[in-house]
């Protein structure tokens, strides 16, 4: 009887060994699956964020103003008179500012002071491409330029606004 007792302990404990490693297996696996269901969730969410950016971008810059001084712009940052969405689906109209870390401001005036209407969204960076085809840091002189690039850090963006409802 004891032989038999022996052998039962002993099969109970190969048994338990095999479970554990059944259940390490297991959960390694459950942690794997896990982690990629949160990477495709992020890398999802990035991709809703910059279509939501390129389409909030485009819609601004096609909404730009003709004439003098309708627009101005740097490296780090983006002026001009016209229209910007309210966030409620609707436009409001005035001078706005678009800065490095494109955040949307309302501005008293092309050079006055603005006032932030919307949370940062990323660094950025503003290029424009003149008649010419170059494309340089500053706001070129006489007309919109042909072509303005955002530079973010999911890549770029290439716009070709249009003023006084003409596309450039």
């Amino acid at each position: 009887m004891s032989g038999e007792r022996g052998a039962a302990l002993l099969e109970i404990l190969v048994a338990l060994a095999i479970t554990a490693m059944l259940a390490g297996a297991a959960a390694g696996m459950l942690g794997m699956g896990l982690t990629t269901l949160d990477r495709a969730g992020a890398a999802a969410a990035r991709g809703a964020d910059a279509l939501a950016l390129r389409r909030d971008l485009g819609a601004m810059l096609t909404r730009l103003s003709a004439g003098p001084e309708a627009a101005s712009g740097g490296e780090e940052a983006f002026r001009w008179r016209g229209a910007a969405p309210d966030g409620a689906g609707g436009w409001r109209v005035g001078f706005w500012r678009l800065g490095e870390e494109l955040a949307l401001e309302r501005c008293d005036s092309l050079e006055g002071p603005c006032a932030a209407e919307r949370e940062p969204r990323g660094a950025a960076r503003f290029a424009y491409a003149g008649p010419d085809g170059e494309w340089r840091p500053d706001w070129p002189p006489g007309p919109a330029p042909a072509l303005i690039r955002v530079t973010t850090e999911g890549g770029e963006m290439i716009f070709a606004p249009r003023v006084a409802g003409a596309a450039r």
